[in-house]
């Protein structure tokens, strides 16, 4: 297991050390005392399969297996549930995109809540994933994903990304973490956005209570259906990349409505307007 490890880590650092958080973090609710030390080390385990594609071992029911049986908790069902495991899996694939693709991608799904994502054409993009901020109290803050973007000119943006799957967003957390990109970059054109956790009405007061200048929603739904719509005529290895996110988010229960158009019984006056979609 070192072994692999170690040559991960040569390859790739920032993806190993991406999928020990999420590891990490899926394995501990519900787990006390040695039951608990025993099953994050299975987790960590899983970072053999790295090189194999742990998104497919994941689709393919494979991760039971690393885990190993003596989980009370089926694995699937506790990486289904974890959020840091859903960024990893979406915004790790993304950050293999070319920089241009994925910065557009991003920020034409996005529902300006005040302000806006700052007009920008990247030529580099850093991507960070956890990273630790200073915040105003003192503390620490993580936001979920930070990209860092460069343009020709040497202009620098900044985007900080805060996902939710089942939880909410909240205007404290999303308050603190602006501050703290604002303190960690103070020189760049900044945006925070709110990926998941909350509908229409909740973004707007989040909106509201939020001191963030530049705030921006995301909705998984939306995503999903950028993510479709940019396949069409893209080159082989960005549909493969973008499938690869389409396959995490339909584990995750999201589904493309737009099936629903071709039935009879909406043809009726006009065109069939969808209102609805998942969170």
């Amino acid at each position: 297991m070192r072994r692999a490890r170690g040559i991960a880590t040569r390859r790739n650092p920032s993806a190993v050390a991406m999928w020990h958080h999420a590891a990490r973090n899926t394995a501990r609710p519900s787990i006390e005392g040695g039951k608990r030390g025993a099953l994050q080390q299975r987790c960590c385990s899983i970072i053999a399969l790295h090189e194999a594609d742990l998104l497919h071992a994941h689709l393919h029911g494979k991760l039971g297996r690393a885990l190993g049986a003596e989980s009370e908790d089926d694995p699937r069902v506790r990486i289904r549930a974890s959020e840091d495991a859903l960024t990893a899996m979406v915004f790790g694939r993304l950050r293999y995109l070319p920089d241009t693709v994925a910065w557009t991608l991003i920020t034409h799904a996005c529902t300006p809540l005040r302000g806006a994502i700052p007009a920008f054409v990247p030529v580099e993009i850093e991507m960070q994933f956890w990273p630790q901020l200073a915040a105003d109290d003192g503390g620490r803050v993580e936001p979920d994903v930070v990209w860092r973007a460069v343009d020709a000119a040497g202009g620098v943006a900044v985007i900080g990304f805060e996902m939710k799957w089942r939880t909410k967003q909240t205007a404290g957390q999303l308050d603190r973490e602006w501050r703290a990109l604002r303190r960690a970059y103070p020189d760049a054109a900044r945006a925070l956005v709110a990926v998941g956790g909350a509908d229409f009405d909740e973004m707007d007061a989040l909106s509201r209570a939020c001191a963030a200048e530049n705030l921006v929603g995301l909705r998984w739904s939306v995503l999903r259906e950028a993510l479709r719509d940019r396949m069409i005529g893209a080159e082989p290895q960005v549909r493969r990349l973008i499938s690869d996110v389409l396959c995490a988010l339909d584990d995750r229960g999201l589904r493309d409505m737009r099936f629903f158009e071709t039935l009879p019984s909406w043809r009726t006056a006009g065109p069939p307007r969808l209102d609805w979609r998942p969170a």
